[in-house]
């Protein structure tokens, strides 16, 4: 399998003046391979000239690339299928090997690349207009995928709202429940002498706040039942959309890719951005409503004490955050390593028969299993990370609710504050923590519905180069005059295997025509382009004078039978 290579040439004085456009026919070049993508950016003194290089393949050839007599090379690696198309992390500095990688985003590889164009020639602008426009760049990305992601919930804009309208009323239920609890401890420590007095504040308050629950279980019921069902048939179209574009789609693109791929693409990705546009939309809203309110009663209820809360939240949050990015890479390395693990599994099973007739059995239940302990070394380290991080936590939760009640308690001894509103307050704090933690598991549902959308846009803009229908018609059934003039042809799988070179045929009507040759000289090829399921990479094929290009592939196919080589239908 031989990379791919692309190059572009420009001036010096352009290499400061990269455009967003330039940026974006890279990646979206790299992500159309589907393979492993390079993006070299090389700096020629000598003449002047700044080279980008897209390469696809194997990465032994990427040290000799940087051999050359270059100077000030920057390299950008990584498998962009499954990164989000707004941002592209991980690059690596690379000098004459891998082991001198270090970071590199993609503002300083631009930058990087603009200020050696600019050392090579004193004519050259300065990095700093690049560097601003690669940031908007990333920017203009992410907003344009989360407004394309919620254009599928369009259609449901009004169970979307109404359950919008059932979760502002739940969620200020929710937050009324710290309120009214705090207000029945104080009605029992403040009129404790006096029984009968308490008693009917006591019964007044309760059955006040029974009917405000009941209204909030009817608005919660509202909530998930209009978030479900907009949820179910937010997947449905989005499944018939992507299950249409997939069957307007040529052969050779099929070839390119796996069936459990392309099913996956209708099952897991579709469901996960239903998921991100209904209920999860619905518990972000929830968390960010109740962190709202959360905070809000905080402060009312006790300046003082919410200040000592917001003193110590920071520098935990600080540390979660920056600690929780390192276990997510550590999943993502698992992640990723699995789905090695099961490729490999899927390579060999679906190769079965080769396996056996090279006597390799012992040797492939060895290769498994030290993919399946390599995976296993690394989910020791994930386990370690994540029980280390949940202890963390958990450790400065307990710690935040010590000091709180301790300064709280000091307050109420002190009569500064009540008992029942010292409650309240904690209420509010725990529930607010909670909600931070269901917004946080919000981005990172919408991230994965951002990432499953990328994909299926994929299938969905992408042009077919051989239309299901458009074209001449076929009024009546061909007389079946067959002419190949000079075709050259290969698979889209596999583009330097040659199939046909240069083959010219004619086949007379009324005729019965045998093609025999040996496994893989093209027999199946022949039929295959007179149906157009692919067409010739040069040359043309034609019926009645007509070339097929200019045919309607449905009506074509309409007079053509086909028998495919199943052993019941030939035997």
């Amino acid at each position: 399998h031989r990379p791919s290579t692309k190059t572009l040439q420009l001036s010096c004085r352009a290499a400061a003046r990269i455009s967003q456009h330039l940026i974006s026919a890279i990646l979206d070049d790299a992500r159309s391979t589907r393979s492993s993508c390079a993006v070299v950016i090389l700096v020629n003194p000598q003449t002047n000239m700044l080279s980008i290089v897209i390469l696809n393949g194997h990465r032994q050839l990427l040290p000799g690339l940087c051999r050359r007599s270059f100077r000030n090379v920057q390299l950008a690696l990584r498998h962009y299928e499954s990164m989000p198309r707004r941002t592209l992390a991980g690059h690596f500095r690379v000098t004459h090997t891998f082991r001198n990688a270090t970071p590199l985003n993609l503002r300083r590889l631009v930058r990087g690349a603009a200020t050696s164009s600019s050392a090579a020639s004193d004519n050259a602008p300065s990095s700093p207009p690049v560097e601003k426009q690669a940031k908007a760049t990333k920017v203009a990305l992410k907003s344009t995928d989360v407004k394309r992601l919620l254009e599928f919930a369009k259609p449901e804009r009004w169970n979307i709202a109404g359950g919008v309208s059932c979760l502002m009323i739940s969620s200020a239920i929710t937050m009324s429940v710290p309120f009214g609890l705090g207000k029945i401890l104080d009605i029992i420590y403040s009129t404790s002498a006096e029984t009968g007095i308490a008693k009917e504040k006591l019964d007044q308050f309760c059955l006040l706040l029974g009917g405000v629950f009941l209204l909030g279980g009817l608005a919660n019921f509202g909530r998930v039942y209009l978030f479900s069902n907009a949820s179910l048939r937010i997947t449905k179209n989005i499944r018939s959309k992507v299950y249409s574009s997939m069957l307007n789609q040529e052969a050779g693109w099929f070839d390119q890719r796996g069936t459990g791929e392309l099913v996956n693409r209708l099952s897991s990705d579709t469901f996960q951005v239903g998921n991100s546009l209904s209920m999860n939309l619905s518990d972000g809203l929830r968390s960010t409503a109740m962190i709202l309110a959360g905070a809000g009663m905080m402060v009312y209820t006790s300046p003082q004490l919410a200040l000592v809360g917001m003193c110590i939240v920071p520098c935990v949050a600080g540390v979660a955050v920056v600690y929780g990015r390192f276990v997510r890479n550590i999943t993502k390395e698992l992640t990723d390593k699995f789905a090695d693990v099961m490729k490999v599994g899927e390579e060999r099973l679906g190769n079965i028969k080769t396996v056996k007739m090279f006597c390799k059995e012992m040797y492939e239940k060895k290769l498994f299993t030290e993919q399946l302990i390599d995976a296993l070394n690394i989910g020791y380290r994930e386990t370690k990370a994540r029980a280390t991080f949940y202890g963390m936590t958990g450790l400065s939760g307990n710690i935040i609710i010590l000091s709180v009640l301790y300064y709280g308690g000091t307050m109420v001894s002190n009569s500064e504050m009540t008992v029942g509103a010292l409650t309240s307050f904690i209420l509010y704090a725990g529930y607010t923590a909670i909600s931070i933690g269901g917004l946080s598991n919000f981005y990172t549902e919408l991230n994965k519905g951002v990432g499953s959308a990328t994909r299926l846009w994929e299938i969905i803009d992408r042009k077919h180069t051989i239309p299901v229908e458009g074209g001449l018609e076929l009024r009546q059934a061909p007389c079946g005059e067959i002419v190949f003039n000079s075709v050259h042809f290969n698979y889209p799988s596999r583009p330097d295997a040659a199939v046909l070179s240069g083959l010219s045929l004619r086949i007379e009507p009324a005729t019965s025509t045998a093609v025999v040759g040996r496994s893989g000289s093209g027999k199946s090829t022949l039929a295959s382009l007179l149906l157009r399921l692919y067409d010739p990479n040069s040359g043309s094929i034609q019926l009645d004078g007509h070339d097929l290009r200019e045919l309607n592939p449905m009506s074509l196919r309409s007079y053509i039978g086909a028998v495919n080589q199943v052993f019941k239908n030939i035997g």
